[in-house]
Formats: structure tokens, C-alpha cells, sequence
């Protein structure tokens, strides 16, 4: 998993934020993986019963998702809404829960132009890590994001 750490290391870093990565075991018929925006931080949630191929390949999707600045589809109400709801609950926690929902039932289609760019911009930041996790270095993928991010300033 150093590679991956180290891909999600380096868009934490360009988003200016901090990246928590947690496995746990989905439901199944339900998404992959999902990532939660906080005030203060990013959380990437994936599968922990598929193999570590497909578990590097639902980051790298969630990454996407990341760098994008894609949004969940479904707006969570504000702060004088949730307090007149919910009193005794803080509301960044009610929100925080509401995008779990909403990612949990909501990011499946790819017909969703968010999501095929999630798709497309992950698939291409899979390629930046070695075909099998075994063979994973940390230094081989901060040398190919080195290498990217300097022909990137150019641009």
C-alpha cells in the first residue's frame, strides 16, 4: 500500500488538505468505495474484501473524484436547517453522515459525466502504480509523480 500512500499523499498535498484512507467491508450491491469531504479533511472509504488491485483501483476513482472537485449530486441542507431538525446534533457531523448516505446509494452510473471523468482521471492515475501491488515501491511512484507534476507546471 507505500505506493498508493504516496499517490495519496501527493494529491492531499495539491488539494492543500490532508487524505484518510479506511478500509472496511461494503455492502454488497452498493458502491465500492466512496469519499467523504469534511471541514477539515478528506476520507476515502473502500472495499476491504476485494484484492488489492481492485482496492488500489477504487482510490485511484475516489482520487479522481478528489481532484475534480466533483460534489455529491445531492445537496446537503445548512446549518440553520439541520439545527431546527436535528438541535442536539452538531451539524457538521449530520452532514458528514448525509454524505456518507448520499455516496453510499448515489455515485454507481457511469453514464454521470462526473463519474466517467472519475473513472477516466483514476484509470489514468492507476497506470502511475505497478501492475501488481507486490511489486509496489514508493520510490517508483514518486519518481512517476515527480516526473508528471514537473511537465505539469509547464503546461
Amino acid at each position: 500500500m507505500d505506493c498508493v500512500e504516496g499517490l495519496v499523499n501527493a494529491v492531499a498535498e495539491r488539494r492543500g488538505r490532508p487524505i484518510d484512507l479506511r478500509s472496511q467491508a461494503m455492502p454488497p450491491g452498493k458502491a465500492s468505495a466512496y469519499c467523504e469531504q469534511t471541514p477539515t479533511h478528506d476520507v476515502i472509504v473502500y472495499d476491504a474484501l476485494t484484492s488489492p488491485f481492485h482496492q488500489w483501483h477504487l482510490i485511484c476513482h475516489e482520487l479522481a473524484h478528489l481532484l475534480c472537485d466533483h460534489k455529491p449530486d445531492q445537496p446537503v441542507a445548512d446549518d440553520d436547517v439541520i439545527r431546527a431538525w436535528l438541535p442536539h446534533l452538531d451539524p457538521s457531523v449530520v452532514r458528514v453522515v448525509l454524505g456518507r448516505a448520499m455516496s453510499l446509494v448515489g455515485r454507481t452510473v457511469y453514464a454521470d459525466p462526473a463519474e466517467h471523468e472519475a473513472e477516466v482521471l483514476g484509470t489514468l492515475l492507476r497506470q502511475l502504480l505497478p501492475q501488481r501491488p507486490e511489486e509496489a515501491t514508493s520510490a517508483r511512484v514518486a519518481s512517476a509523480l515527480e516526473h508528471r507534476r514537473t511537465g505539469a507546471d509547464r503546461v
